[in-house]
């Protein structure tokens, strides 16, 4: 303005700093009225500048119980009202958005996108509420869901009291004042799936998901729920034509006699090694080196007259099983593995799983105590898990390979190896590592 003639342009009353203009009010004089004052002409003075808000940004945080009387952020100890709303807390729709844009301000359209529309556009930048089917869909975010509608897409309310009558599949349940946790958002477990593969180092691998999981506050009780019926069973069998190809018995029985061929040649050239250690002493004669089958680690797979596996083994643990290693993914999502299938008989049994945060109280369907959720099982791999129609060769089920048992020596002849060791003068623990091989 120095440059400016008052002719041209009259004096201002407040910070004018044309000679000619000595009437007009300093910036800093507490009288003069900044309320229409350019930043050009004024810089931002103290938090009472009435242009906080509108071309200077806020600054000053709202304490507790505030009284606002100059503007303030909306904070975590003051946060409704007339707070200026940050990104952190604009939930209110009472709280005022900051017309600046200066950096580092809660963007304002986004701000003003969080206002609900009591007009045509009243506030400006405002979203209305969703008016629509809830079965539509919307595009992303235009309107707001609320307990008449909510179609796909709809803005979730930024006032948590406004989420009354909102499924959680539309908006999930908060952590902090959910209305709904009496019935939808309360801790509790909503599905789980069981992935069997029995070529993992863990076979079993379960991934579930509810609300309000928490790292270190999460335990997990599987249980029985009830035997399968007859019909379900048949059923299984009828949808799984997958593993009648996979498992059928010429196939199982052929897998098997592959397998034991293999394990008995390794057992037999281990056999052999020990022999010739054994047998090349001198002080052993002969006859001695005809030594008995001593090694036998052969698994033998049993199965019934139909062909199918005998499951579960004799030595399988009891239910129920309580779990703490549980890996937490999101307040929705969990995992966990384990390395013992031995409980496990899905051709038979179905089960169920329940979570508890303090391990005393245990919650499952519907957040409800005691009501477990039943365990989905997909089976990747593993036979003994599956019902499936067993297909009959017409020379029927060949009996496996027959395993010899292992033959221990005879007390003499353990007797005799001691006393040639002793007689020798032989390092005897040599013979220990063999005797303990007998």
């Amino acid at each position: 303005l120095n440059d400016v003639s008052i002719g041209a342009c009259s004096c201002y009353e407040v910070g004018d700093p044309r000679n000619e203009c000595s009437q007009s009010k300093s910036c800093d004089d507490l009288e003069a009225d900044l309320s229409n004052v350019p930043e050009i002409r004024c810089a931002c003075n103290g938090d009472n500048d009435p242009r906080r808000g509108i071309t200077c940004a806020v600054s000053r945080m709202c304490s507790y119980n505030d009284l606002i009387s100059t503007p303030c952020l909306c904070s975590p100890q003051y946060n409704s009202g007339n707070c200026t709303c940050t990104e952190e807390y604009h939930n209110d729709q009472q709280c005022i958005c900051d017309q600046s844009q200066e950096s580092g301000v809660y963007d304002l359209t986004s701000c003003r996108s969080t206002k609900i529309c009591i007009g045509d556009n009243i506030p400006i930048g405002c979203t209305p509420l969703c008016a629509v089917d809830s079965n539509q869909i919307v595009e992303l975010e235009s309107c707001f869901c609320n307990q008449e509608s909510q179609p796909i897409n709809c803005r979730c309310p930024t006032d948590s009291s406004q989420l009354i009558g909102i499924p959680t599949d539309r908006c999930n349940c908060r952590q902090i004042y959910d209305p709904r946790d009496e019935n939808l958002c309360k801790f509790q477990l909503k599905g789980v799936i069981l992935i069997v593969n029995t070529s993992n180092v863990n076979p079993l691998r379960f991934t579930f998901y509810g609300e309000r999981f928490q790292q270190g506050l999460l335990s997990v009780l599987i249980v029985e729920l009830r035997n399968k019926t007859e019909e379900e069973i048949k059923l299984e069998k009828d949808n799984n034509k997958q593993f009648e190809e996979k498992y059928n018995t010429k196939k199982s029985i052929q897998t098997y006699s592959t397998n034991y061929n293999r394990n008995h040649k390794s057992n037999e050239n281990q056999q052999n090694r020990l022999f010739e250690s054994l047998t090349s002493s001198k002080f052993l004669k002969p006859f001695d080196r005809y030594l008995p089958n001593i090694i036998q680690n052969q698994e033998e797979i049993i199965r019934d007259k139909d062909g199918y596996i005998i499951w579960p083994p004799e030595n399988a643990i009891q239910l129920p099983i309580f779990i703490d290693d549980v890996q937490i993914e999101s307040e929705q999502n969990a995992t966990f593995s384990m390395n013992d299938i031995t409980w496990l008989d899905t051709r038979k049994k179905w089960y169920g799983m329940l979570i508890s945060s303090d391990n005393e109280t245990y919650y499952g369907a519907n957040g409800n105590e005691g009501e477990a959720v039943i365990i989905d099982v997909v089976v990747e791999e593993g036979e003994q898990f599956v019902n499936f129609n067993k297909n009959q060769t017409s020379e029927g089920i060949v009996d496996p390979p027959v395993i010899e048992k292992p033959v221990s020596f005879p007390f003499w002849l353990k007797l005799l190896i001691i006393i040639l060791a002793s007689s020798s003068r032989v390092s005897s623990s040599s013979f220990v590592i063999i005797f303990g091989k007998l």
